[in-house]
């Protein structure tokens, strides 16, 4: 990050340790290289948040306070998005194209009841749980556009029957869930289709998206996966 900017996610999470450590680098300007001999000058410009009270951290001595007053020169309060729900249709549509780019598909779009149902949410998880939100929307959305009902929150997951059988809620999270959903979405569609290039057009991605998700989720060619399906 030299000459450049560093940003600090969740800085009041950072060990007491890690705090010394980074306080010296704002003070001294320099680092230590792992496996160096000498220190190293660099000059960056910290960026740092966090959803906690450091100021209260710090008064109990779960902070360092001269960390504290080396970050805080320009503070910057940024309300829950629940007090910004102007916001949710810009962070949607970001999401989307995100998602569009990862994926390397076209993604759907979203109905108007779709969209009331997101601005009546309060979001408890803020903005990472609205990106969960619409990330799993694309993916339970077998159409070009995501109605009300593919809008599933984290408490509702449990209302979708062929999701609740094979998915154990409380020990998985909702990362290894979403993998889970999409690799049962993609052995369901090879098991139907008739080569890979075949499947890949029904799930509406590239063909080389396709074969490296199957790698990814260790799925077997579709010829072992028809041939197992002659056999039942």
């Amino acid at each position: 990050a030299h000459g450049g900017t560093l940003f600090l996610d969740e800085i009041g999470e950072l060990p007491p340790k890690a705090q010394i450590r980074l306080l010296r680098v704002l003070q001294e300007k320099e680092i230590d290289r792992v496996g160096g001999t000498s220190p190293v000058k660099v000059d960056i410009r910290i960026i740092a948040a966090t959803h906690r009270n450091l100021e209260a951290m710090t008064a109990q001595s779960k902070f360092r306070t001269d960390l504290y007053f080396r970050l805080r020169v320009f503070p910057i309060h940024i309300p829950p998005l629940s007090q910004r729900p102007d916001d949710i249709p810009l962070l949607v549509d970001h999401f989307l194209f995100q998602l569009a780019s990862e994926l390397d598909q076209k993604m759907p779009g979203l109905t108007r009841q779709a969209r009331e149902k997101l601005g009546r949410h309060d979001w408890p998880g803020n903005v990472r749980e609205l990106k969960n939100v619409v990330e799993r929307g694309a993916l339970l959305c077998d159409q070009a556009i995501m109605d009300v009902d593919t809008i599933v929150f984290s408490h509702e997951m449990g209302q979708i029957p062929f999701l609740s059988p094979a998915i154990p809620l409380a020990a998985a999270s909702l990362k290894e869930q979403v993998n889970q959903l999409e690799k049962k979405i993609i052995i369901s569609t090879l098991k139907e289709a008739k080569s890979i290039r075949q499947g890949a057009r029904l799930l509406n991605i590239s063909h080389p998206a396709l074969i490296n998700k199957m790698k990814k989720y260790k799925i077997r060619k579709v010829s072992q996966i028809a041939y197992e399906r002659q056999k039942v």
